[in-house]
């Protein structure tokens, strides 16, 4: 069975022995509002994500304001990246995290570790009622290939580069096709930073870096779609990218 966590286009399920549930992943720029409003009749329960490496941030607040204002009863945070900072800012953290709402639960996890992730998991379907099926079995996405190919090569990046750069590269699919005759799937993309110096980074010494990148990448996506797979990937800089509205749409968070 499944049930809404939160509001968007971009969701994701899991399942347990008894319920299957949805996940929507809401961005945190100013879409956050439009979308929050649009579900907030439906949402059962809300996640407040706080990255703990970054801290409470003047957006955070804001996001915390506007899940009370809409009447949202049962918000958690989800105090993220806790492998990156000593306990002592996670304690602090949470206590201010506090004075944001009156929350549930505050649970702090790390995705890349999973260190806790199981406890989210079972606080997430302690708030949750049973609820009809709004899916087939077999689909566990609403995204598209594209989307979830830009996603894969994301997280290859995030992975290889995470010690140098914090988490400020999108990914832009610019050409996804397939050969008619061979069925090869070729590939354009761009991977987005805010720094020449973070674009460096990125492609490594010789390109060393950057080819590790598409590499690692092309295995997931040809895993993905049952075909082979021909990936070029350049890398761009737009400055403070994730403070523009435009620029945020354009890359399709």
């Amino acid at each position: 069975m499944k049930t809404r966590i939160t509001i968007d286009t971009t969701q994701t399920f899991f399942k347990t022995p008894k319920r299957r549930y949805v996940i929507i992943d809401a961005p945190g720029h100013k879409e956050f509002l439009k979308n929050m409003i649009t579900g907030s009749s439906q949402a059962e329960a809300a996640l407040l994500i706080i990255d703990a490496f970054e801290g409470i941030r003047d957006q955070t607040k804001r996001h915390a304001y506007l899940l009370g204002m809409l009447g949202f009863k049962q918000v958690c945070v989800l105090l993220n990246k806790i492998d990156l900072v000593p306990k002592v800012k996670i304690l602090e953290l949470i206590d201010t995290s506090k004075d944001l709402f009156p929350f549930k639960e505050i649970i702090p996890v790390s995705a890349l570790t999973g260190e806790n992730c199981q406890d989210l998991m079972q606080t997430i379907i302690r708030y949750l009622p049973y609820g009809p099926p709004y899916y087939p079995e077999e689909i566990i996405t609403d995204q598209t290939e594209r989307f979830v190919t830009s996603e894969l090569i994301r997280e290859k990046l995030i992975l290889l580069t995470r010690q140098e750069i914090p988490y400020v590269g999108a990914v832009i699919i610019d050409k996804m096709e397939t050969d008619p005759e061979s069925g090869l799937v070729r590939i354009m993309a761009t991977i987005m930073v805010e720094k020449e110096s973070q674009k460096g980074i990125i492609i490594g010494e010789k390109g060393q870096k950057l080819k590790k990148i598409g590499q690692r990448a092309r295995l997931e996506i040809e895993k993905l779609l049952g075909k082979k797979v021909y990936i070029e990937i350049w890398v761009k800089v737009a400055q403070k990218w994730r403070d523009n509205e435009r620029m945020l749409k354009q890359f399709g968070y």
